[in-house]
């Protein structure tokens, strides 16, 4: 009998504006410095992922959001140096970006808008394979 799978679970936003979407450049975390990607984290033990989203985007970019201003756009099965991995992606529109503020930048070199029709070319991987999945209306992805 094959052994079950333990997951672990990350949430991602899509926080977008005016056709533009919200990167930031990762730095001194040990998984991808130096490339974009998207305000993101962990789901924690007992933790949903619209729970750990809402708590990560107080933490590191300043926003507070509730639920239903989260929208989930992609799922996504993934691995990660043999880790399996299922991250949701959710889209944020017409938020106040008033209190918008890179609150780690330890972690995060800048906060920057790209065109969603023109990403940067170093992104992660699956970040860029996620937006391109949203962009063409496709909810689902496996990365393995």
């Amino acid at each position: 009998m094959a052994e079950k799978q333990i997951l672990k679970a990350a949430a991602h936003a899509f926080i977008i504006k005016d056709n533009q979407i919200l990167l930031s450049v990762r730095i001194k975390t040990g998984y991808c410095d130096g490339l974009f990607g998207v305000p993101a984290g962990h789901v924690d033990d007992k933790e949903v992922s619209t729970q750990a989203l809402i708590r990560e985007l107080q933490e590191e970019v300043n926003l507070s959001v509730y639920k239903k201003s989260l929208k989930h756009v992609v799922s996504m099965h993934r691995t990660v140096d043999e880790v399996p991995y299922f991250c949701t992606f959710f889209e944020l529109k017409d938020l106040d970006l008033s209190t918008l503020n890179n609150n780690e930048p330890e972690k995060c070199r800048e906060l920057k808008w790209f065109d969603l029709n023109n990403l940067p070319e170093n992104m992660v991987p699956y970040v860029k394979n996620a937006i391109e999945a949203y962009k063409s209306k496709t909810n689902y992805l496996e990365d393995f």
